[in-house]
């Protein structure tokens, strides 16, 4: 079992390793040259700053978001009417209702910010495919507007 887990945590650590090449050569290819990057690997940049403070764990946030993965394929969206649901999305923010990828991020936008969330797939599904559009170890890129929180 223990074995198991060390295997584990070594496939994670090189897949975060290799998730974070294609980051960094993903924003290197967009010109994208402000992106910042946590310590557990999520880059973001902040495009419009918003007013007061950030929300904190537990709080009901709630956001606008487009998501896509590196080639470019859009796969869920609240503001595109192709996805057929264009109301913002309310989530109880730092209790896993979401992946950990938007916990984190979220949590440095305040009221009214957008940005752009660069997701590992550690943060995000994983070794688990969800969609055509967001295969097994699939790093995702969001858009997301802090519309409020509370």
């Amino acid at each position: 079992m223990e074995k198991m887990k060390a295997e584990a945590a070594e496939g994670a650590k090189a897949q975060a390793a290799k998730d974070d090449v294609l980051i960094q050569q993903y924003l290197k290819d967009k010109g994208i040259m402000n992106a910042k990057k946590t310590a557990s690997g999520l880059y973001y940049v902040i495009s419009k700053e918003g007013t007061g403070p950030n929300p904190t764990p537990g709080k009901k946030v709630t956001v606008n978001y487009t998501g896509i993965n590196l080639q470019g394929e859009k796969f869920d969206s609240n503001v595109d009417t192709a996805f057929h649901h264009v109301e913002p999305f309310t989530f109880d923010l730092g209790t896993h209702q979401v992946i950990t990828g938007w916990d984190e991020g979220v949590a440095l936008l305040n009221k009214g910010a957008k940005g752009t969330l660069y997701i590992p797939s550690g943060m995000a599904y994983g070794p688990n495919a969800r969609a055509a559009a967001i295969p097994a170890n699939a790093i995702l890129v969001f858009d997301i507007e802090l519309v409020d929180f509370k």
